[in-house]
């Protein structure tokens, strides 16, 4: 009988053991490194890329553009990874495994950290290659740069998610980068354009880690937005669940112009936006900018004249203003500037 007990006693633990090893642990999980790759550069050639970009529509003013940003000795350096490293990276946000991209120098670290959030959803939400040159350029800058194709988009597991899944998937991906080992956990700067500028203002709304924030053309406020009848048609309900069941609560939740107070007062934010944006309207950028203003944040307000969603036409412009804001406040840990609370009237714009 002690036998018996003895066998069925290392069965049970047996057993127990097996359990552990293949039981899901979401919390342990979330922010891990799945698979990384070289990342094979598209096109063999500058002169091919941009030939590719004119065909495609606006493309002609665009690879005029990309031509005065990126020379072809830059591409030349960035593909061949004689300065930097491009990589494909899978990583776990939750129970999904959401693609994206490290680009970071192949100097000794460690290195502060930039997290960019890519601006468009479904399937208009995706990293193209003029971000990944950009990526290298600011790696051989100093920095290691993260994004990801949030959730549902870019091959990335899930269905879209405007609310909330497209900020978790960032927030693990700031734990894998924290996790790198040529990284500096306590040096982390974000990126967001557009769409991705949203998510920036959900994640400040989430965590103090964050030093500084570059928001170019964000929305703020999605339910007085120009265009809301056109996405209430075509995206909302896709990606905002139980959209229908109260439609102005669910974008006013998701509009920061509504807590900004939620913001992390340790984060440096500036504002970047076209003055003739025709898809987020500049006002946007200005009432947060005001509220930040009435809070005592430490905020940059730029409205560029004649400056278009993208702001291709003033890349330059923002480049140098993006570089100084992030080696200021994340390369060089800054402490945020404190702003005086009767300098705007807090009536502006309301």
């Amino acid at each position: 009988m002690l036998a018996l007990r003895q066998f069925c006693a290392k069965i049970l633990a047996s057993l127990l053991l097996l359990a552990a090893a293949v039981a899901p642990a979401r919390a342990e999980t979330t922010g891990a490194l799945l698979s990384r790759e070289a990342y094979a550069f598209p096109f063999g050639s500058r002169a091919e890329w941009l030939s590719f970009v004119r065909g495609t529509p606006g493309g002609v003013a665009a690879s005029s553009a990309y031509a005065a940003l990126f020379s072809d000795a830059d591409y030349k350096r960035y593909k061949a990874g004689t300065r930097t490293r491009t990589s494909r990276i899978a990583y776990r946000s939750g129970d999904l495994s959401i693609n994206g991209f490290i680009v970071e120098p192949l100097s000794q670290g460690p290195h502060p950290i930039l997290v960019f959030n890519h601006g468009g959803v479904m399937q208009w939400g995706r990293i193209v290659l003029a971000e990944l040159l950009e990526f290298n350029r600011l790696a051989e800058r100093g920095y290691i740069v993260v994004a990801s194709n949030f959730r549902g988009e870019g091959g990335s597991q899930g269905t879209p998610s405007m609310d909330g899944g497209d900020v978790d998937d960032v927030m693990a991906l700031v734990e894998l980068a924290s996790s790198l080992p040529n990284a500096d956990p306590k040096r982390i700067g974000m990126w967001g354009f557009s769409r991705g500028g949203l998510v920036t203002y959900g994640i400040l709304a989430r965590t103090n880690r964050i030093a500084a924030a570059v928001i170019t053309g964000g929305p703020t406020d999605l339910v007085n937005a120009p265009r809301r009848a056109e996405f209430d048609e075509h995206v909302y309900p896709h990606v905002i669940r139980d959209y229908a069941a109260d439609k102005d609560r669910a974008l006013a939740r998701l509009s920061p112009i509504h807590w900004p107070e939620r913001l992390s007062p340790a984060t440096s934010i500036l504002l970047l936006h076209g003055g003739d944006d025709p898809r987020v309207a500049p006002s946007d950028s200005i009432r947060m900018a005001a509220e930040l203003q009435r809070l005592q944040r430490a905020y940059r307000l730029l409205v560029f004249e004649g400056g278009s969603h993208d702001l291709l036409t003033h890349f330059g412009e923002q480049r140098r203003e993006l570089d100084r804001w992030l080696d200021l406040y994340v390369r060089d840990r800054r402490p945020p500037d404190r702003n005086g609370v009767r300098s705007i009237s807090g009536t502006l714009l309301r």
